[in-house]
């Protein structure tokens, strides 16, 4: 026998050039040596051919694989080469040249590689074919690209792209719209693996796990690539990535105040075979889903709405309940929450409108609340399609325009079970929506994006147009107001016909304090300015609704002739509206024939009914009205608001006062009780910390201030496993029954100081050391104390260490050491847990030199 000889290849070898390909798409801070591209941006590679290369006689082939069943025609496989008429994809076609400065007769071949800009992302093979020889060219991931004009995200600001796509560090803001706290949140989305662990969600996922070609097929839409990851960030119906829990014990998993960064859940859940991490909560589950979205090269930040509605009917009113005592019920599946935390993600949105009107943010929510389409998900709803009221649109637009637009109602339940509407605010949902501003580390606000100014023409119109569809809505209803003033002008005359007056509302607070809201004869409610305004608006027949001006009220007169308007619901009975215009208080004009000053009745504050067919003003005695009296001076609505007498420290005594104010012209006799409970932040009561009840006298045209005083020792168990303390009062006037008030403070704890100081400059791979001080200011020993130190770039996993008990009044002063992996400006995050505090932070940031 001979030998037989082996057939040298024709291929010599491949260069993928990964660390320049990488720096110009944006890629090395996640890796030098795995290529990874960005979409409709070329890459080079260099192939080496033993012979001199003649493309008109041996052409060149290349092949792009994505997934596990490629095909041309789902855009997940591509074929082109050089010449480039050789066998055109149907979908998605990529591009191949030679460099300009190429050798072809060396056998040399830069190869210039073109990803199409609507490709699928994911993880690709190329192979090559030549002169009847295959091999494997290159693999790689392929991502959107924010900088190339054609790609669906594009973006053009670069520093918004540095922000939203580049920056690994941010901002989550937390507490309550009157105490608004910033939480730093390490994304961490150019860390180890992190390509591994964001392909691994997308391969798990429902979608690919029940028609894989589709599915990878369908992630060149970034519109899908959302929605599929905002629906694997939660582990209610997949293999999603944190398990969310929102009270009880947090035994087997972290607590959600617990996580600083992203990339330690995400490592986690890849390790235990794709289990959910616990636990989490909205802001949990936002900051992973950023970091992933981040990776994937979707510009994306995390956005915290105040006072977020969860309307469950999509009705877009939220039920609130009271008991008489002030304690909050929850008898309503709907809710507001302190602040609920969501993503938005930046995308065209050519499925919606052709003209782009709908491209731009994107809100996508991974905090499981309702089902879309079968499965725990939100989003990308347009913030576009939320402003203008477009509901009908694609995905959950009524959902979110109900969490930052939704009417808010607040009923009273009395100890007989009847319930008593107390207030209708259209403008305490959806406040301060508020995000990370680009390159700095304030608070930018984008309620305004989300919709017109509160109160105004715009906002309501949109409010209806998102209830009806309808825009003609409100000449309909004007020209009818306009045909039922003309019918009451003519019936003034025989002294049974009322004149319609307008209605306005006022809310406002001030450092902290809430305004009040109250109901008067069952039937106005009032909310208190800082300032000791009230306004109030009537809710059943026969009642006034008066607004105040800081400094007292006046004489209430109407906007028809002059006259007091008043509106009835039987013969002979008016309700009178209008504004307050003087400062004596009480006198309202009238319109019947003979009618003078009205006078009040003891139905309530500011309330007036007319008694007899002849009553035209807004109050009348059989045949006319006379001057007031005293004993008849009509009630003007108590404002009443919590003030702040110092800042709220977790460890210290809570110190508020609550205050009051009437400018009515009698003294009033009050009920006021004051009720404290341990709050969460989506608005579930926790535990009841203490009441209090008082008797007070509020003199005529005078304030009164109540101490409210807050005890460490009552709050602080309860406080362990809650976000808030929710502050209640509900003033009854004790002349008057049904004239009540109630006014409500969320206080947002300050946690104690945790210090970070660095000794030394912060060299790369070079050790250093940190010192951490915590002192306790508590009475007792702090058990169970344990410090964990992360930062993406400064450790490679969550550090943590036990520590022992901490006497009161002593303090820890812990020395760190760390090696930094990679350069530039990076956080690091500290956290202290204990017995007493939960997971107090501080985070410093240092500039890692070369």
């Amino acid at each position: 026998m001979t030998d037989e000889l082996v057939k040298e290849s024709i291929f010599q070898g491949v260069e993928l050039h990964t660390e320049t390909n990488n720096t110009e798409h944006h890629t090395s801070e996640i890796s030098v040596t795995e290529l990874i591209v960005r979409r409709g941006q070329p890459f080079t590679v260099t192939l080496r051919l033993r012979q001199p290369f003649n493309p008109d006689r041996h052409p060149l082939t290349v092949m792009a694989m994505a997934g596990p069943e490629p095909r041309e025609d789902f855009g997940t496989m591509s074929y082109f080469g050089i010449p480039p008429s050789v066998r055109p994809s149907a979908k998605a076609s990529w591009k191949l040249e030679l460099h300009k400065n190429s050798a072809p007769h060396t056998g040399v071949l830069p190869l210039i590689i073109t990803p199409p800009a609507d490709a699928p992302i994911g993880e690709y093979i190329l192979t090559a074919s030549h002169r009847d020889e295959d091999t494997l060219l290159a693999r790689l991931v392929v991502l959107f690209n924010t900088w190339c004009p054609e790609d669906g995200v594009f973006l053009p600001d670069e520093a918004e792209r540095q922000e939203y796509v580049m920056s690994e560090q941010g901002i989550i803001y937390k507490g309550s719209g009157n105490y608004i706290n910033s939480l730093s949140w390490d994304f961490g989305q150019f860390e180890d693996d992190m390509v591994k662990i964001c392909m691994t969600i997308l391969n798990v996922s429902n979608n690919h796990l029940d028609n894989p070609a589709e599915d990878v097929s369908a992630r060149a839409d970034p519109t899908y690539v959302g929605r599929v990851v905002s629906a694997m960030i939660n582990s209610q119906d997949d293999h999603g990535v944190v398990y969310g829990k929102w009270g009880g014990s947090y035994v087997g998993g972290r607590s959600p105040s617990h996580w600083s960064g992203s990339h330690a859940i995400l490592k986690h859940w890849l390790n235990i075979n794709c289990h959910p991490v616990k636990f989490g909560q909205c802001w949990v589950f936002a900051g992973v889903m950023c970091s992933v979205m981040r990776l994937f090269g979707i510009p994306c930040r995390v956005v915290t709405n105040y006072s977020s509605a969860h309307d469950t009917n999509s009705n877009l009113t939220i039920d609130v309940y009271h008991a008489d005592y002030g304690v909050r019920e929850r008898e309503s599946p709907d809710s507001v929450w302190n602040f609920h935390v969501w993503v938005e993600g930046w995308m065209k949105r050519p499925d919606l409108a052709v003209d782009g009107k709908f491209d731009g943010w994107q809100v996508l929510d991974p905090t499981p609340q309702e089902m879309s389409n079968g499965i725990f998900c939100c989003g990308p709803a347009s913030v576009k399609a939320i402003q203008s009221g477009d509901v009908n649109l694609k995905y959950d637009v009524p959902f979110v325009f109900a969490e930052v637009n939704a009417d808010c109602v607040d009923w009273l339940v009395k100890a007989d079970g009847s319930k008593l509407k107390i207030f209708s605010d259209t403008k305490k949902v959806g406040q301060n929506i508020s995000t990370k501003s680009v390159g700095s580390k304030k608070r930018r606000n984008i309620t305004d994006n989300y919709k017109h100014r509160e109160g105004s023409e715009k906002e309501r119109n949109v409010f209806k147009y998102a209830l009806t569809r309808d825009f003609t809505i409100d000449e309909e209803e004007e020209e009818n107001e306009v045909e039922e003033e003309n019918e009451e002008a003519m019936e003034t005359s025989d002294g049974t016909g009322a004149a319609t007056g307008e209605n306005e509302e006022a809310t406002g607070t001030s450092g902290g304090a809430v305004a009040a809201t109250g109901t008067s004869g069952g039937a106005v409610a009032a909310t208190g300015t800082s300032g000791g305004a009230v306004a109030a608006t009537g809710t059943s027949g026969g009642a006034v609704a008066a607004t105040g001006t800081s400094g007292g009220a006046g004489a209430t007169t109407g906007t028809s002739g002059g006259a007091g308007a008043a509106t009835g619901t039987s013969a002979g009975a008016g309700a009178a509206t209008g504004t307050v215009t003087g400062t004596s208080a009480g006198a309202t004009t009238g319109t019947s024939r003979g009618a003078g000053a009205a006078t009040g009745t003891s139905a309530g504050a500011g309330a007036a009914t007319g008694t007899s067919r002849g009553a035209g003003a807004a109050t009348g005695n059989s045949g006319g009205a006379g001057a007031a009296t005293p004993d008849n001076i009509p009630l003007l609505p108590v404002s009443l608001r919590f003030r702040e007498v110092s800042k709220p420290l977790n460890g210290k005594d809570v110190k508020l006062d609550l205050v009051l104010r009437s400018e009515s012209r009698v003294a009033r006799p009050l009920s006021i009780n004051i009720s404290v409970q341990a709050m969460r932040y989506n608005g579930s009561a926790v535990a009841h910390i203490q009441t209090e009840v008082k008797e007070e006298i509020l003199q005529p045209g005078k304030g009164l201030s109540i101490p409210v005083l807050v005890l460490f020792s009552a709050y602080h168990k309860h406080m362990v496993q809650c976000d808030s303390v929710k502050v209640s009062a509900v003033v009854t006037d004790k002349e008057n029954p049904d004239d009540v008030y109630l006014a409500e403070s969320d206080v947002v704890l300050l946690d104690p100081p945790l210090s970070i100081i660095v000794s030394g400059p912060v060299r790369l791979n070079h050790e250093t050391s940190v010192e951490l001080i915590f002192k306790n200011p508590a009475n007792e020993t702090l058990t169970d104390c344990e410090l964990t130190v992360s930062g993406s770039g400064l450790l490679r996993d969550e550090t943590p260490w036990k520590l022992p008990e901490l006497q009161p009044k002593k303090q820890f002063r812990i020395k760190v050491f760390f090696v930094p992996y990679k350069k530039g400006e990076k956080t690091l995050m500290a956290v202290i847990d204990c017995s007493t505090f939960r997971d107090i932070k501080a985070t410093y940031t240092v500039t890692v030199a070369p």
